[in-house]
C-alpha cells in the first residue's frame, strides 16, 4: 500500500498532485485565477476581516486596490522586477494586499519580525537591499530610524497608521497613496502578462529569513511557484475539493491569523491555504489570549492555528472555560511538537474539534501534516503528496522504516536557496535534496517521528536561533573567554537557550575569591544579550561558569554533551534547592 523503493525513498500515501502552474505570480494565481481543484468561494464570503474593526474587504476590492499600490509603487519610486519591498508591521491585512501589489510588479516582499530592534531589522534591509519600507505606526520609529541607517530616504517610507490616526508629519499611509493612485492613474502603468512556461520557479515572491547552521539569519529566497505548490499540495492532502470525501475545510468557513505574517506557517498556511479553500481569514494584530477567545466567539470561528504554547494555555488558563468555543472544527498546531498529553487534554476540552499537527521549514514548505486528529504517538504528521523522502544515516547510507536517521527531502515547495549566501546554500542544498536538520523516524503509515536536531539550531517559541550568533556576541564581553549556547527544554517555550560559560582568567579568580558575585555576573551578561538582540533570543534558561568545553579532537563543540550537561547542572541545582528547604511539620 505505501511506497518504500529499493532505493529506500519514502512517499505520501495520499496520492499524486494535480497540475501546478508555474506561469504565474502568487497575486495571479489566488487573485485572478480559479485553480479546477480549488473550491468555488461564494461572492458574499470576504476574503479577509479586520479583527480589529470587523471591516470585511472582497475580492474585488483586493484586486483594485493591489493595482492602485502596484501603480502609485511604479510611479512614484520605480518598484520593478526583482526590487525589495519590506515590511516592518505586526499583522495586518495590508500586509497581504500590499506583497500582492509588489508581485504584480514582479517585485520581492520580506516581512521582518515587528519585536525586531533597530540592528537586527538594519541587517534585514541591508541583506534585501530594501528599496521601500511599509511600516506600522505602532513601531514607526525603530523602522524609520533602521530605513535611515539603510540609505533609505524618507520619502520611501510608508506608513500604516492605527485606525483613522494621521501619519507623522511628513510620511503618507499606504490608504493615501492608493487612493492618489486611483485618481491620477486609472489605468495600470506596467504590463502584467503571465510568466513564461517555469519561470515562477525562479522568480523570487518573498524573503523569509531562516537561521542556517551557523550565524546570523539568511534570507531564503521563496519562489513564486514554492508557494503555489505549497498550497496544492496541502490541498491535495485534505483532498480539498473532492466532493466524496468529508471536507476538513469548506468555503464559508472562517479563520483566524493568530501566526505572525513574517513567518512561513502564518503567510502561507494560516492566510494563503485558507483562501484557498474559501475561509475568511480574521487577522489578528495583536495576540492574547483573551482576545483570541473573544474573537473565535464574536466570529465563530472554525479553524485555529496556534503553536504549542497556546494549547498550554487553553489546557490551563480558566478563561477558555468562560467562553463558547464550539464553533472551533480544526485546530492545526506547528512550530514544534506538540505532545501527546497536550494532545489529550486539548481534545478532552474540545472534543468537537480535530486536533492536527503540521511539520515543515521555512526553506522546504510543509513536509507532514496530520489530516484525522487521531494521534498515538507524538507524530510530525503524514508525508504531504509531492514529497519525496529519505532518511540518511550518520555513515551516508539510507535507513528504513523506524530507523533513526536525518529526514533529508525533495518536494515542488523547494526554497530557491539563500540570497547573497553561496556557502549556507551548498551546506542545506544537496543535488536537488534538502537536508532538514532533523533526526527523525518514519514508520509503515508514512508517519514522521522527530526524534532530535541533527543541526545545531535551537527553536525557541517556534523560532530558530544559531546558537553561533549567541556564542560570538557573549564572547565580545570582555568577562568571557569562551561560550557554549545549548537548548534545554522547555513545555511551553519548547527550548531555552542556556549558557555555558569559561570565564576570563580575571572573572574566574572574581568568581573564586569573592563567590556572592557570581549572580551578579550573570545578570550583566544576560542583559548583554538581552540589549541587542530580539526577546526570543535572550539566554532565559540559565547561565553557568565552566571550567571547559567539551570538544573533539579538532576543537568542534561537542553540542550534544553540553547540552547533557547542562540538563544535568540544572539538576543538580534544583536538588540543592529542593534540599535547602526547610522542613515544615
Amino acid at each position: 500500500m505505501f511506497s518504500q523503493q529499493a532505493i529506500q525513498e519514502f512517499i505520501s500515501p495520499n496520492g499524486s498532485l494535480p497540475p501546478i502552474p508555474s506561469n504565474m505570480t502568487i497575486a495571479q494565481f489566488f487573485l485572478d485565477y480559479q485553480h479546477p481543484n480549488r473550491p468555488a468561494r461564494p461572492e458574499t464570503v470576504p476574503w479577509l476581516i479586520d479583527n480589529d474593526t470587523g471591516r470585511c474587504y472582497y475580492l474585488e476590492e483586493i484586486r483594485t486596490r493591489t493595482y492602485a499600490l502596484a501603480n502609485i509603487m511604479k510611479a512614484r519610486w520605480n518598484i520593478g522586477n526583482s526590487d525589495c519591498v519590506a515590511f516592518f508591521t505586526p499583522n495586518h491585512v495590508e500586509l497581504p494586499i500590499t506583497a500582492w501589489a509588489a508581485h504584480r510588479l514582479g517585485a520581492i516582499a520580506a516581512a521582518a519580525n515587528p519585536a525586531f530592534s533597530v540592528d537586527e531589522l538594519l541587517y534585514q534591509l541591508n541583506t534585501t537591499k530594501a528599496k521601500l519600507l511599509v511600516v506600522h505606526h505602532s513601531i514607526f520609529a525603530i523602522g524609520l530610524e533602521a530605513a535611515k541607517l539603510a540609505g533609505l530616504s524618507e520619502d520611501r517610507v510608508v506608513v500604516i497608521p492605527g485606525g483613522d490616526e494621521p501619519a507623522p508629519g511628513g510620511f503618507q499611509t499606504l490608504d493615501e497613496l492608493a487612493k492618489e493612485s486611483s485618481c491620477l492613474y486609472p489605468e495600470p502603468l506596467f504590463d502584467e502578462s503571465f510568466l513564461a512556461e517555469d519561470e515562477a520557479k525562479t522568480k523570487i515572491a518573498f524573503y523569509n529569513f531562516s537561521s542556517g547552521t551557523t550565524g546570523k539569519s539568511k534570507a531564503v529566497a521563496i519562489s513564486h511557484y514554492m508557494v503555489i505548490a505549497t498550497v496544492v499540495m496541502c490541498a491535495t492532502h485534505f483532498q480539498i475539493g473532492n466532493p466524496g470525501v468529508p471536507q476538513r475545510f469548506q468555503p464559508g468557513d472562517v479563520a483566524m491569523n493568530t501566526l505572525p505574517l513574517f513567518h512561513v506557517w502564518g503567510m502561507f498556511y494560516n492566510l494563503l491555504f485558507q483562501l484557498y479553500c474559501g475561509s475568511s481569514v480574521v487577522v489578528v494584530s495583536k495576540f492574547s489570549f483573551t482576545g483570541m477567545l473573544q474573537s473565535i466567539v464574536k466570529y465563530k470561528i472554525n479553524n485555529l492555528f496556534i503553536v504549542p504554547p497556546i494549547a498550554i494555555m487553553l489546557c490551563q488558563r480558566p478563561e477558555t472555560m468562560k467562553f463558547d468555543l464550539s464553533s472551533l472544527r480544526t485546530i492545526l498546531s506547528s512550530a514544534s511538537p506538540l505532545s501527546l498529553e497536550r494532545f489529550k487534554q486539548l481534545s478532552a476540552l474540545l472534543p468537537q474539534a480535530a486536533i492536527l499537527q503540521g511539520y515543515g521549514s521555512t526553506e522546504a514548505g510543509i513536509i507532514g501534516m496530520e489530516t484525522n486528529g487521531e494521534k498515538t504517538g507524538i507524530s510530525a504528521g503524514i508525508l504531504v503528496p509531492g514529497i519525496v523522502a529519505r532518511v540518511q544515516r550518520a555513515d551516508g547510507t539510507y535507513a528504513g522504516f523506524n530507523e533513526p536517521g536525518e529526514l533529508i527531502i525533495k518536494t515542488h515547495s523547494m526554497a530557491s536557496g539563500y540570497s547573497n549566501n553561496e556557502e549556507a546554500f551548498k551546506e542545506t542544498f544537496v543535488n536537488g535534496w534538502m537536508r532538514t536538520g532533523d533526526e527523525v523516524t518514519i514508520n509503515e503509515n508514512l508517519e514522521i517521528f522527530v526524534v532530535d536536531r541533527v543541526k545545531e539550531m535551537l527553536k525557541v517559541r517556534g523560532f530558530q536561533v544559531a546558537p553561533t550568533e549567541m556564542e560570538a556576541h557573549l564572547a565580545e564581553h570582555p568577562f568571557v573567554s569562551e561560550a557554549c549556547v545549548v537548548g534545554i527544554p522547555h513545555e511551553f517555550h519548547g527550548e531555552l537557550p542556556f549558557a555555558l560559560i569559561i570565564p576570563e582568567k580575571k572573572t574566574a579568580a572574581l568568581i573564586a575569591k569573592y563567590p556572592e558575585e557570581e549572580a551578579k555576573l550573570k545578570d550583566l551578561l544576560a542583559k548583554h544579550v538581552a540589549d541587542h538582540k530580539i526577546a526570543y533570543k535572550a539566554i532565559s534558561g540559565g547561565i553557568e561558569f565552566v571550567d571547559s568545553i567539551p570538544k573533539a579532537g579538532a576543537g568542534k563543540l561537542l553540542r550534544r554533551v553540553a547540552r547533557e550537561n547542562a540538563k544535568k547542572l540544572l539538576a543538580e541545582k534544583v536538588e540543592q534547592m529542593s534540599a535547602a528547604k526547610p522542613v515544615t511539620a
